[in-house]
């Protein structure tokens, strides 16, 4: 079966899922790619892929759906939103007007495409980077904030505060079958046995709980 997922995906989620599949089909190789989600709709569309985890599927794509993480602000330490409380929420339009750190994950669903969803525009970025790891550095440098997926947050968080939004918004998982897929007997096998597991729960990588394990 080749399966094919965004990193942050692969690091929370998909693991047990793997594991478990494994030990009542042994016979059975997953082999797991890892993309952007639209490099993951490009091998779905010309069955290069059996099955690919996408994000924010619409009904009529019959996906699984897995489960689903929220975007949070991430805020230098420094900075004057960082004195709020751990229990405060952060609204969107207190961001908008502050140096911004765009990270993109290489995802087109991004800080700034849920700003302008919501009727607002960033005035200020300072630069745009695809790795979420180069994002945190920068952000826990003092060089912007950002709005970025709890999924992907470190655990190291020296430099930066974390928020929720105030307005919370999700990103969804779901779990779609290629043209080829339809007809692979192996990937209709693991669709099964993911039906039958729990589903549609939400990773278990929350602010407050990956707060609590920093400190």
């Amino acid at each position: 079966i080749k399966l094919a997922s965004f990193p942050s995906v692969f690091a929370n989620l998909l693991p047990p899922l793997l594991q478990g599949f494994s030990r009542l089909h042994p016979g059975i190789e997953i082999v797991s790619l890892e993309g952007t989600d639209e490099e993951v709709e490009q091998w779905l569309a010309n069955s290069s892929i059996d099955l690919g985890v996408v994000m924010n599927p619409c009904p009529s794509r019959g996906a699984l759906l897995l489960g689903r993480d929220s975007w949070v602000a991430a805020i230098p330490a420094t900075h004057d939103l960082a004195r709020k409380s751990s229990h405060s929420t952060v609204a969107l339009k207190d961001l908008v007007e502050e140096p911004f750190i765009l990270a993109t994950g290489g995802c087109y669903l991004n800080g700034q495409s849920l700003v302008e969803r919501e009727g607002l525009k960033l005035k200020d970025v300072k630069i745009t980077v695809r790795d979420w790891t180069t994002a945190f550095a920068l952000i826990s440098e003092g060089m912007g904030i950002s709005i970025v997926p709890a999924s992907t947050l470190p655990v190291d968080r020296r430099g930066m505060r974390v928020f929720e939004l105030s307005k919370p918004i999700y990103r969804e998982f779901g779990l779609v079958c290629s043209p080829a897929g339809e007809n692979t007997p192996s990937a209709q096998a693991f669709l099964n046995e993911i039906r039958k597991s729990t589903l549609g729960s939400d990773i278990p990588m929350t602010v407050r709980s990956t707060e609590a394990k920093v400190a």
